[in-house]
């Protein structure tokens, strides 16, 4: 199986516009070239795995979010939808969320009878 450079260079084209991030400010923080940036948004470059991971910490979002039109199993809206919702928060606000999920997983496991027993 080959990766998609085009599409994973879209989607970090995507985001970096919806952080608002130029590509010269996310070559900074990743230690790059600006023109290997855009390279790689256009599909015309690959990275390493070292350099996909640096865009995905600069950008805030898993490194599955960056792949997902590449993975068997495409669970991109999802952990779209989460880096989101995480993004730009304190880590006391992403503890708090954290574990709120946690917390309702346990209860909606816990408490799943009651959906099998419900009168109709």
């Amino acid at each position: 199986m080959s990766l998609n450079y085009i599409t994973i260079g879209k989607r970090i084209r995507e985001i970096r516009k919806k952080r608002k991030i130029s590509q010269s400010a996310l070559s900074e923080i990743i230690d790059k070239t600006p023109t290997l940036v855009s390279y790689i948004e256009s599909g015309i470059r690959g990275m390493s795995l070292e350099t996909i991971v640096a865009i995905a910490n600069a950008l805030e979002v898993s490194v599955d979010v960056l792949l997902s039109d590449n993975l068997a199993i495409n669970s991109r809206s999802f952990m779209y939808d989460i880096s989101e919702i995480m993004s730009g928060l304190t880590v006391y606000e992403r503890t708090v969320i954290i574990e709120s999920m946690k917390s309702l997983k346990e209860t909606l496991r816990e408490n799943r009878y009651l959906i099998a027993n419900r009168p109709k």
